[in-house]
């Protein structure tokens, strides 16, 4: 039900993606870290193994398709935490946002596959279903 109203929103109110996109973004930044920011915790449990296993070395990770910088990250909690990586995301405002809200990781605008080849980004209005396949974003709506 939640995401037809987020899909609703985004088709008769685009222009109201970005400014909520940078919000989430900041209020995740200054508020009490939460227990977990991923969809269904396994940013907890990736931190707890890693805990367990590195001790008291620093964490790095690599976020491929990192998406929002906190929304549904499978490593912003490991950020709050004091670790830092490398965020990878063809979505040039995302990682705007990635470098405004957490300046200690690496960002990177691409796009990561088994071929080396140039490709056209189709931007959806709801960034988490955009895609190099134009036909996986026309199909969404």
């Amino acid at each position: 039900m939640l995401s037809t109203i987020h899909l609703y929103i985004a088709n008769n109110f685009p222009s109201l993606g970005k400014p909520k996109r940078y919000l989430l973004a900041y209020l995740a930044k200054y508020l009490k870290i939460r227990d977990s920011y991923a969809q269904i915790g396994d940013d907890k449990i990736a931190i707890d193994l890693l805990k367990e296993k590195v001790l008291n070395r620093p964490i790095f990770y690599i976020d491929v398709g990192a998406n929002h910088p906190s929304r549904l990250s499978n490593t912003y909690r490991m950020y709050r935490e004091g670790a830092a990586g490398v965020t990878i995301d063809p979505n040039d405002e995302l990682m705007r946002l990635h470098q405004l809200t957490r300046p200690r990781d690496i960002q990177l605008s691409i796009g990561c596959g088994r071929n080396i080849e140039l490709l056209k980004f189709y931007y959806s209005t709801t960034p988490v279903l955009s895609s190099f396949s134009e036909s996986q974003v026309e199909n969404v709506w």
